[in-house]
Parts: C-alpha cells; sequence; structure tokens
C-alpha cells in the first residue's frame, strides 16, 4: 500500500540539487529547424522527470558522458531533433502536471520579404494559485518554516482529486458534500502544525483517508478510499515536478534567419539571442521567450525598382507625347 508519507519526505528531506538545462533552437531560412537540450548536473537531477528530455519517434538522437573532477563527477545529458516546417514541437503528453514548453515557429511570406516570428513558451505552474506559501517562500530565499506551505499543498491535492471524481460521475460526491469536506480537510490541517501533519499521515494511505472522511463515513462507499488515492497521484506528481525544479537554472539559446527586428531577449551574442530563467519566472504566469526577424528577397526588390523605373519612364513619355508637345 502506497504511504502518503514517503511523498512528502521526499519533498520536504531531500535537498534538490542544482542541475543547469539549455535549449538551443536554430531555424533555418526555409522554416525548419534543430532543436537541442542539454542538461548538465549530478545524475540524480539530469535523469529524473521534473524536465524531461524528448525521446519518442525517430527524429531523436541521445548522448550521455560525464565530467570527473578531484571532488566531483558531472553528468551531461545531450538530446537532439530535427522539424520540417510545419512540425511542432510539444514538449510532453497534457496529463496534470508536467512541464509543458511548446515551441511555435510562424513564417509569413510576402512579396519582398519573408518574415520569422519564433516563440517558445514555459507554462506558469500557477504556484500563487495552488500553494500561496511555496510562491512565498521561492519568494524568500530563507522563510521562518520552510515546510509551512505542506497542510495547503495537501488541501490542494485532496480537494482537486475529489473535483476530478465528481466529474467522472461518482454518485456519492455533489458538489455542496465536496465543499463540505474540503472544509473540513482545511480545519483539520490548519489544527495542526506541518511536521505533525507529515507524522500524521504517515501511515498507510487508506487507512488515513479512512481516519480524515470518519464524519462522512456513513455516505461513502468502501471503494471511495481508493479511488481517491488514485485521483490524487496526478497532483501529488504536479507538487513533486514542481519541487524539483526549484533549483534548476534554464538557458535558452536561439538563431534565427535574416535581419532581427524585435525580441524580448536578455542578451544578443554575435547572431545568437540569449535567456537566462528559473522557476520563479514561471511559478505564476507563463513565461514567453519571443523573437522576430525577416528575410529581404533581393530579386523582388529588384523587380520592383525596375518596374517603378520603367513606370516612370512611360509616364514622362506619355507626358511629353501627349501634353508638352502639343503645348
Amino acid at each position: 500500500m502506497k504511504k502518503l508519507a514517503l511523498f512528502f519526505f521526499l519533498i520536504v528531506v531531500l535537498v534538490p540539487g542544482c542541475v543547469e538545462h539549455f535549449i538551443l533552437i536554430n531555424v533555418q531560412p526555409g522554416g525548419g529547424y534543430t532543436l537541442e537540450f542539454i542538461s548538465r548536473g549530478d545524475s540524480t537531477d539530469v535523469f529524473n522527470d521534473d524536465f524531461s528530455h524528448p525521446t519518442a519517434g525517430k527524429r531523436w538522437t541521445q548522448h550521455v558522458w560525464t565530467e570527473k573532477s578531484e571532488n566531483d563527477t558531472t553528468w551531461i545529458m545531450e538530446t537532439r531533433g530535427y522539424f520540417e516546417l510545419g512540425d511542432k514541437f510539444v514538449s510532453s503528453h497534457d496529463a496534470i502536471g508536467t512541464l509543458f514548453h511548446p515551441v511555435e515557429i510562424e513564417i509569413k511570406k510576402r512579396w519582398v520579404s519573408t518574415l520569422y516570428t519564433i516563440r517558445h513558451t514555459f507554462k506558469g505552474r500557477e504556484i500563487h494559485r495552488k500553494y500561496p506559501r511555496l510562491g512565498e517562500s521561492l519568494e524568500e530565499s530563507a522563510g521562518s518554516d520552510s515546510v509551512e506551505w505542506i497542510t495547503e499543498s495537501f488541501v490542494y491535492i485532496i480537494s482537486s482529486a475529489l473535483k476530478d471524481m465528481e466529474k467522472q460521475g461518482y454518485p456519492e460526491l455533489t458538489p455542496f458534500i465536496i465543499e463540505r469536506m474540503t472544509t473540513h480537510i482545511r480545519n483539520y490541517a490548519e489544527r495542526i502544525k506541518s511536521k505533525r501533519l507529515i507524522a500524521e499521515i504517515s501511515g498507510e494511505r487508506n487507512a488515513f483517508l479512512k481516519i480524515l472522511f470518519k464524519p462522512f463515513a456513513d455516505d461513502l462507499q468502501n471503494s471511495f478510499y481508493e479511488n481517491l488515492d488514485d485521483a490524487m497521484h496526478p497532483y501529488e506528481e504536479e507538487l513533486r515536478i514542481t519541487t524539483g525544479l526549484q533549483d534548476d537554472k534554464f538557458h535558452f539559446h536561439l538563431t534565427m534567419p535574416g535581419l532581427l527586428t524585435r525580441s524580448n531577449a536578455d542578451t544578443l551574442a554575435g547572431d545568437t539571442l540569449k535567456w537566462e530563467f528559473e522557476l520563479g519566472d514561471f511559478a505564476g504566469d507563463d513565461y514567453i521567450m519571443e523573437a522576430v526577424s525577416v528575410i529581404y528577397k533581393t530579386k523582388a526588390i529588384q523587380r520592383i525598382a525596375v518596374l517603378v523605373i520603367l513606370a516612370s519612364l512611360s509616364l514622362w513619355l506619355f507626358l511629353w507625347i501627349f501634353v508638352f508637345r502639343k503645348s
């Protein structure tokens, strides 16, 4: 039987290590682009799924190696893929809690130019809505109680699972019952300190849930506790991934064809746009990295120039024949 204690122990006790992720995109004039991911850190952080490298499909190649120093070993994982014009990278499936960071490339072909718009979005984790105290701990590097947010995370996970079960048609769950249950859970969590809560949920999952929902036992089927256990899992994974990203550093490098006309990059090194960011930048809203460039079509411009010259000469000739000669 699964234990809640293990989940919260992994979040609270294990201090996440620092890992750096590099995302590199090189866009070709024809619209195809190479996409490369490089992660550097210890083996635990590089190979976990907080920020996972894509591997599905034949487009990806992956290499793993180590760099050893006197006191440390750094693991490096590199994954590279190529996308044709029109192909889209969406980073992962749409399961609850996964880190979603799609790449969008838009190309507009005009008479005298081709406009390239590239947008890479790290979807916001909505931490301040789901677990406000965790958001506060991210903003304040040294909080007064590093596990104070556990109680509200506990309430969010169970209440979200109950709402999902209602949508799936569980007859014992109505909006009114869910509201009562959520209030009961919140009151229970707020009566005790975070560290005591961890101790309280250190037993088997079903046993703990039966104790927690004892006031509602007469209205619940025996299968309710196991079903709630399953419904909670995606939201636990969401919290695990979010907390696992706390010490991760991200670097996004973008190379585009043509003349750069607009971007929100932090720096420009030669022809490479660079962004640096971390969890705090997409803890709430989306973090969007965007750039626009243009390639002018020389031959088209030359043709237009020739047409303008010919039109001017024709107008001058017309005026000379029909206006100036008669006068």
